[in-house]
């Protein structure tokens, strides 16, 4: 069933509701999709890691190790 009178924006013309059922074009959006999530990901994970890496090495500093070493005191008031 087509609509008549429905305007449409530039960018519905690239939304998959513009792809009629089966069509290639329908796999291919769904490829890349998957393939935009998965570089996502990926890049979120490498800049993770970095930030990481960069984080340890600031707290590896001569000047910050007394910062932020912890001491465990146990039974200081024995009975």
């Amino acid at each position: 069933a087509k609509l008549r009178n429905v305007t449409s924006s530039d960018i519905d013309k690239l939304s998959i509701s513009n792809m009629e059922g089966g069509s290639d074009r329908f796999w291919t959006h769904l490829v890349m999709a998957y393939v935009f999530t998965f570089w996502t990901c990926y890049v979120l994970m490498k800049e993770y890691e970095k930030v990481a890496s960069m984080r340890l090495s600031f707290l590896q500093t001569e000047q910050n190790v007394s910062k932020f070493t912890a001491v465990a005191a146990r039974r200081l008031l024995s009975t």
